[in-house]
């Protein structure tokens, strides 16, 4: 027989019915005690075609325990070939040892798979990660083993991952989960590192000039994250995930995450602030003074407070617009002077003149009183005033009246 030790299978081998067996096993392994319950009658009955032949494990009534067969025989043969690192064909090689198995690649894939599993293995090609499946799973992959974290640590570490860098890694706890993690991690800090420097100490300058006090919201996060990346640098593969989850942050991850995401933006925004701008408005000691002083307290509230809480780069081209269109601002309108002393006009002195001789006294030339004139009697008197006049121009009428009615008896 070409395959002595090849196994009896009651159905046909094929890709289709690998991939469908795959993740039943993938869920026992990881399961407690290595035992998974299999919902699908259909698919217990697939898994029971494969695994049990293949030795893998054992397909139940509902449950499938997977078995450590493999787990030992690559072992023997590991330290038979006197150790160094694990690749997929050496597994292939001590497959078909002591004698020729003949499995389909799929196969041979699906029980590496599930080796890689058992003993806490992940997949890496020339050094970096690799995301093996059933349908690939090239030979020259290294099966290196990863130290697990506990749990505790493990659940903590997914989330800051996601608050903090927005990394989405699946929560199980297994070589490949972690090594993923731990790989997307160290990147993402690297990746942030820079910016978040040039952040800490373009910050800490303008707080000294603008803001000095007690540290706000703002630096402490930004010491927080800055001190969270350069551990996680430092920090061995097998260590990080505690290395994240046992960070101190001193305000919030949601904080911590928002600094991170902006820091390069925020560095560049204090770096290209137009700062000369506000100092020549931070001088003005005139009417536009209270003004001033209530733009640098936005500014001092945007240098202390958190990114979440306030946006520093539109905060601070807000302030520059402002603090441009106040130094623009024109004084206020002069109001009427105060009256001062009235000043005498000087009046020319009019020439002297010759001095005038009194006019003599008049005469009088005729005076008479009459009482009780009828109509008739007045104007008879008038008549003989008139001619009197009218004869001599040198005359003058003083005239002096009283019309009354003639009184009744009663």
């Amino acid at each position: 027989h070409q395959y002595p030790a090849h196994p009896e299978f009651d159905t046909e081998i094929k890709a289709s019915v690998v991939r469908k067996v795959w993740p039943e096993v993938q869920k026992a392994v990881e399961a407690p005690g290595q035992r998974g319950l299999v919902q699908d009658n259909a698919t217990r009955k697939l898994v029971r075609s494969v695994v049990n032949p293949c030795k893998l494990g054992q397909m139940g009534e509902t449950h499938l325990l997977i078995e450590p067969h493999w787990q030992a025989r690559f072992a023997q043969y590991h330290a038979r070939d006197g150790g160094g690192p694990i690749t997929v064909a050496k597994l292939r090689k001590w497959i078909d040892e002591p004698q020729p198995m003949g499995l389909p690649l799929e196969l041979q894939n699906l029980i590496i798979l599930t080796y890689a599993g058992l003993t806490n293995r992940r997949f890496l090609l020339r050094g970096g990660p690799f995301d093996a499946n059933v349908d690939s799973l090239p030979d020259e992959l290294e099966l290196r083993e990863q130290a697990l974290p506990d749990a505790t640590h493990w659940q903590t570490a997914v989330q800051r991952a996601a608050s903090l860098f927005g990394l989405t890694v699946a929560q199980t706890l297994n070589a490949s989960n972690v090594g993923r993690l731990v790989d997307e991690v160290k990147q993402a800090a690297n990746t942030r590192r820079e910016a978040s420097g040039r952040l800490l100490s373009n910050l800490r300058d303008r707080i000294a000039r603008y803001a000095d006090g007690p540290a706000g919201a703002r630096q402490q996060t930004a010491e927080s994250a800055q001190a969270l990346l350069a551990g996680l640098a430092q920090a061995a593969d097998s260590d990080l995930v505690v290395a994240l989850a046992s960070a101190t942050i001193q305000t919030s991850e949601a904080a911590a995450g928002r600094a991170l995401a902006q820091a390069a933006a925020c560095a560049d925004a204090l770096a290209g602030a137009n700062w000369e701008l506000l100092d020549a408005m931070r001088d003005l000691r005139d009417h536009r003074q209270s003004a001033a002083v209530g733009i640098l307290s936005r500014l001092r509230e945007a240098l202390t407070s958190d990114e979440h809480v306030v946006p520093l780069k539109s905060r601070l081209d807000e302030l520059g617009r402002d603090a441009l269109s106040l130094l623009r601002a024109a004084a206020p309108a002069p109001g009427p002077a105060a009256p001062g002393p009235t000043a005498t006009p000087t009046t020319p002195t009019p020439a002297p003149m010759p001095p005038v001789t009194p006019a003599a006294a008049p005469m009088i030339v005729e005076e008479k009183l009459q009482l009780q004139l009828s109509g008739a009697a007045a104007a008879s008197a008038l008549d003989e005033l008139k001619q009197k006049l009218a004869h001599d121009c040198d005359l003058e009428l003083i005239l002096s009246w009283r019309l009354q009615r003639k009184g009744t008896q009663l």
